[in-house]
């Protein structure tokens, strides 16, 4: 199969991912997932301010797919450059002495392959639209995302059933550590100044859902049959409206996420 390489234009199914709002449903789950791994969750507790910057991280994180996804090849190549460079810092040792880097390319794959495996759990609930062409598709292109940030040819899945099986044996193999439980606590209730705390209470339930049962058990997610019954209902309204929804509604026009992106990250504000 011959995939489009970045910047991804219109026909592509990056390009239609990017401008859909619907997938941020994925991002408490993706960070989680993220957090399981635990030499990111060392350096995110020992390198950032983790009651304050797990959010602006997801972002940063979005915005730099935006702009690796939709931008000029030069402007990709800058904000991967800005991301490697903010990585220099982060690196130190587990408790058990396990040293760890930001630049090691098994945690790189392992941050990008949260965000296409959310995207396509989140189509699968929430909209249904993709055939398993279409998956294959979207892998195809992430592979050319994932070679711009020198990941090594020999650690991307060649396709997607070799993905998934990459997914399940990582899975299978991550333990939820101490840090991971604490910043896991700021991710499902985050504190913004001027923001309603209940206001993210539906957020839960949906994350809860879409992680795998050993992880939302070891983080401690309830997931109540009333909590199941109502992520059903509107996983079956979302997916019998989004659909239908024309794509102005559904869609950020292409210069919001662009130029937002670039707002945001400014010199080396980039973090994955």
């Amino acid at each position: 199969m011959t995939a489009v390489g970045p910047p991804f234009g219109p026909g592509t199914v990056t390009w239609d991912v990017l401008r859909q709002p619907i997938y941020l449903l994925g991002g408490t789950r993706a960070l989680l997932l993220q957090l399981a791994e635990p030499k990111i969750a060392a350096g995110v507790a020992d390198h950032s301010d983790f009651v304050n910057g797990l959010f602006p991280r997801l972002q940063h994180t979005i915005d730099l797919m935006v702009i690796v996804g939709l931008g000029e090849p030069d402007e990709a190549q800058i904000a991967i450059q800005k991301t490697h460079r903010a990585h220099l810092r982060v690196h130190g040792t587990l408790a058990d002495g396990d040293p760890y880097h930001a630049h090691d390319p098994e945690l790189m794959l392992w941050v990008l392959a949260t965000l296409i495996d959310t995207v396509l759990a989140v189509e699968e609930r929430y909209l249904g639209e993709f055939d398993e062409e279409t998956r294959c598709r979207y892998y195809q292109e992430f592979r050319q995302v994932a070679r711009l940030f020198g990941i090594p040819e020999t650690l991307i899945p060649p396709d997607l059933d070799s993905f998934r099986a990459y997914m399940g044996q990582r899975l299978a193999g991550l333990e939820i550590s101490d840090p991971a439980r604490q910043l896991a606590n700021h991710v499902v209730r985050p504190r913004f100044r001027f923001v309603p705390s209940f206001l993210f209470a539906p957020l839960r339930p949906v994350a809860a859902d879409l992680l795998p049962p050993r992880l939302r058990a070891a983080y401690g997610l309830s997931f109540t049959s009333r909590q199941r019954r109502f992520v059903r209902r509107w996983q079956v309204v979302s997916r019998a409206v989004v659909p239908r929804l024309p794509q102005w509604v559904r869609t950020f026009p292409i210069l919001h996420p662009l130029q937002g992106a670039w707002n945001r990250v400014g010199p080396l504000a980039v973090e994955l």
